[in-house]
């Protein structure tokens, strides 16, 4: 009988992609059958409602069944009884649960003796998959959009030498700070200097805004050359699609956003040179890649 990885999905789109994605590397390296909970956490996620994203990418897993539920209450309960935090596991003799708390990479390797490995949390560290990044790449091919404008987009996107502001507010969040590291919010005059950086290796380059907050922020930008805004009130409201249009991009600049890191990652498919500035204030400190800049 085959070893067994049980991996219980949250978050946004981003959120899932890093943990399905982890999971999935783990599961090929160790030689389990990977089970996924596609439900539970977002029964329970009223403030943002957020639900399951990942079907719309060829992945491959095994559904959880209504015992692997009950078997992760129980392991959970366990899990608080004695006491353990993350990143400390809880565990029995065939049973190993391990919630990250996404502030490092943490080798599971050492968990590879368990007959069921249960995954929650972040995972947000390129080094859990590193290994099988051609896979993953692979598995989150992204389409050409369908939609009109964001089809306009991306043609125009990728017929130019095109960089991406990715600016993540938390303007939804009753503590924007919690989404950072002790760094705090990004601040614009490293998103500045970054473009400054771009100016000088391309005057030609076109900038395309990605962020979820209206634009009154763009006065704080030194802006020298042709810019577009990709935000919801401007009718890009498909993740798929603005992800979409990330990765056709040459250049780019990101902040503390796993959505955004994915359209920075996903983008090596179409510019296998594309140059990422990424700041320095990500919650994980594994996240940002050997050959990004941070700023």
């Amino acid at each position: 009988m085959n070893k067994k990885l049980f991996l219980r999905l949250s978050g946004g789109l981003g959120n899932q992609m890093f943990q399905f994605a982890a999971a999935k590397a783990i599961s090929y390296k160790q030689n389990r059958d990977l089970y996924v909970d596609t439900k539970s956490s977002f029964w329970f996620d009223k403030l943002y409602q957020r639900k399951f994203q990942l079907g719309r990418f060829s992945i491959d897993y095994i559904p959880f069944e209504i015992n692997h539920y009950y078997d992760l209450s129980i392991i959970k309960i366990k899990k608080k009884l004695l006491h353990r935090t993350s990143p400390n596991p809880a565990s029995d003799s065939n049973n190993l649960f391990f919630e990250d708390d996404n502030k490092d990479y943490y080798p599971l390797c050492q968990f590879n003796s368990y007959s069921n490995l249960w995954l929650s949390g972040y995972y947000q560290a390129y080094q859990y998959f590193d290994q099988y990044k051609s896979l993953i790449i692979s598995m989150y091919r992204l389409q050409k959009p369908s939609a009109p404008r964001s089809r306009y987009f991306y043609d125009a996107i990728k017929s130019q030498n095109s960089a991406s502001i990715c600016l993540r507010f938390y303007e939804e969040s009753s503590d924007p700070s919690a989404h950072s590291n002790d760094q705090g919010p990004f601040q614009f005059q490293s998103i500045n200097n970054a473009l400054q950086q771009i100016y000088t290796i391309d005057p030609n380059v076109n900038l395309y805004i990605f962020t979820t907050k209206s634009p009154e922020f763009l006065s704080y930008l030194d802006l020298n050359c042709n810019y577009s805004l990709v935000t919801p009130s401007q009718g890009f409201t498909d993740p798929f699609e603005s992800l979409s249009l990330l990765s056709q991009c040459k250049y780019h600049i990101i902040t503390n956003s796993s959505f955004y890191w994915w359209g920075a990652f996903l983008s090596q498919l179409a510019n296998p040179m594309a140059t990422v500035f990424a700041t320095d204030n990500f919650v994980n400190s594994s996240s940002i890649l050997p050959n990004w800049i941070k700023i």
